[in-house]
C-alpha cells in the first residue's frame, strides 16, 4: 500500500490499497527539483509534503523526515479509490487493513491513531 502525494497538485491519493505486506508514503516531484537527489530531499521538498499532508488531513512529517499517516486518512483514501473505480473496498478489506495494524504496532510503527512511514522519493 502505497500513499502517494503529487507536489505539482497537492494531491494526497492511496495506491495498492489491498496490499497489506507493506505500507510507504511515495512522493512524486512536481518540478526536477522539487524531490530528492539520490534519496535525499531538501527542506523545501519535505515542507511541501507536510503541507499536502496536512490541507488533506492525511498526517505530518516528523523531523526524521518519516510520516505519520492517520488511520483514519487511510481508510477514508481506500474508500476514495474504490469509489473512484466504481466498486465497494473488497470484502475483508478492514479485517486485513486490521491485522495490518496490528503488526505495525509490534514493530513500534503505530502511535496515536497514526501509521509511521518511510518517504520515497520517485524519480
Amino acid at each position: 500500500m502505497e500513499l502517494v502525494v503529487d507536489l505539482s497538485t497537492a494531491a494526497v491519493t492511496l495506491e495498492g490499497r489491498d496490499d497489506m505486506e507493506r505500507f510507504s508514503v511515495v512522493v512524486v516531484p512536481g518540478q526536477p527539483d522539487d524531490g530528492a537527489l539520490a534519496g535525499q530531499p531538501d527542506d523545501g521538498a519535505l515542507g511541501a509534503v507536510a503541507a499536502a499532508l496536512s490541507v488533506q488531513d492525511a498526517g505530518v512529517v516528523e523531523p526524521s523526515g518519516d510520516a505519520l499517516v492517520t488511520v483514519a486518512a487511510v481508510r477514508r483514501l481506500a474508500g476514495e479509490a474504490a469509489r473512484s473505480e466504481g466498486q465497494p473496498l473488497a470484502p475483508g478489506w478492514e479485517r486485513g487493513f486490521t491485522k495490518m495494524l496490528e503488526y505495525a504496532d509490534t514493530r513500534g510503527w503505530l502511535a496515536d491513531g497514526a501509521i509511521r512511514a518511510h518517504i520515497e522519493w520517485a524519480g
